[in-house]
């Protein structure tokens, strides 16, 4: 795979877009552009960081038109190793020329991605005064298609100004332009490409928080994670993974303190949903955190984000969990607290994820050993639904 060309767009906002052609001759766009005017860029380091990325999972060498930052380039050779560790996936050859930035002067903003999860709402409430700026990742195949992401990033441009920060929105379609690296989204892609968007902003900022999806205890191989975030730095662009000394319930129960943060808390599985509430309050997401500030006593008035109507923790245990760590976690709490009505569903929930587990296992064998079936992906889903209806 090689990057032909960058195309920076005329525009009031930063936009370029990046031509890649693969091994077999196909060509496919990425690009990404700014909801504000930010400073031009004098570099491509994010487009190598996607098409080294893309290449990699595809098993293809690549070829960077341009010069790369040297911290960056070295660094991930680096994660290419930390990869092939975890996944089996061998490094590949990249070719490029290289660049020492290390005397350049860097921007002096501090920035988090935000998406008012759980986990972001977290670095937010933790680093306060230390950031000047929320980054909101929003995914489109083309610019101005995501309409349902261009009207939280709006909600969202309310929230910035009751936290006293500025606020960025970069639209992108870097998920969804490779089919391997969407295939790979919570194992390997997302971390690097939520990187790119910060190498795509450093001009004017420095320092990139990347949220910790899990604590110390419950780390596993992932997208985003301490040992893989910080290697994809640049001599302009530093990557912080914050916030794995915490686990999810005490992340909650930080929240639950800040009225602002409580009211805009948005972790629907299904992404955030138009209406009186931006969660669905149905998914098992969802119900896992109701159930969690339902833990925490929270006055529910002041969770507007979720439907408390038909609230029950029972709602949980219709679900499959491919995994139970936060139920385990959520169980722990609430037999602290005495709630052993909530704490004999989340044992009921935890023996169902048990028992069924070797669904969750067989499906994750094979996503990994017939990477070429994945590009049925639609017809797969299909048949998965009718398999796990058929065992109810």
């Amino acid at each position: 795979m090689k990057l032909l060309s960058v195309e920076t767009l005329s525009s009031p906002h930063l936009s370029q877009v990046g031509l890649f052609e693969t091994r077999s001759g196909a060509q496919i766009s990425v690009y990404f552009r700014s909801t504000k005017t930010v400073p031009p860029l004098e570099h491509s380091d994010h487009f190598f960081l996607i098409g080294a990325l893309a290449a990699y999972l595809r098993g293809e060498p690549y070829v960077h038109a341009g010069a790369v930052d040297a911290t960056l380039y070295q660094g991930f050779h680096a994660a290419m190793r930390q990869w092939d560790k975890w996944w089996r996936q061998r490094p590949i050859n990249i070719s490029a020329e290289i660049r020492d930035a290390s005397s350049e002067p860097p921007a002096s903003g501090q920035a988090c991605l935000m998406s008012c999860g759980v986990d972001s709402s977290f670095t937010l409430s933790q680093q306060g005064d230390a950031l000047s700026t929320l980054i909101h990742l929003i995914h489109a195949d083309r610019p101005g298609e995501a309409a349902a992401a261009h009207g939280l990033y709006q909600n969202m441009t309310g929230f910035a100004q009751a936290m006293n920060k500025d606020l960025i929105g970069v639209e992108t379609n870097v998920m969804t332009a490779f089919r391997e690296v969407e295939d790979a989204w919570t194992t390997i892609s997302h971390g690097a490409c939520m990187a790119a968007v910060g190498h795509f902003l450093s001009a004017e900022i420095q320092e990139l928080t990347i949220s910790a999806s899990f604590s110390t205890e419950q780390q596993r191989p992932w997208g985003s994670h301490p040992a893989i975030d910080p290697l994809l730095s640049s001599s302009a662009m530093a990557f912080r993974h914050q916030g794995e000394a915490y686990t999810r319930f005490e992340k909650h129960a930080e929240i639950a303190r800040d009225p602002i943060l409580l009211k805009h808390l948005s972790v629907c599985e299904h992404g955030p949903q138009s209406g009186a509430f931006v969660n669905c309050s149905k998914c098992q997401k969802c119900l896992r955190s109701m159930i969690t500030l339902d833990l925490l006593d929270i006055d529910r008035a002041a969770a507007s984000s979720f439907d408390w109507t038909d609230y029950h923790p029972a709602g949980l245990k219709r679900f499959l969990l491919p995994g139970h760590v936060n139920c385990s976690e959520l169980l722990a709490y609430a037999e602290k607290a005495g709630r052993t009505d909530i704490a004999a569903i989340l044992r009921d929930t935890i023996a169902y994820a048990d028992k069924h587990h070797w669904i969750v296992e067989a499906e994750q064998i094979l996503r990994r050993r017939f990477k070429w079936i994945l590009k049925y992906k639609r017809a797969l889903k299909r048949l998965r639904g009718a398999i796990y209806g058929l065992l109810n």
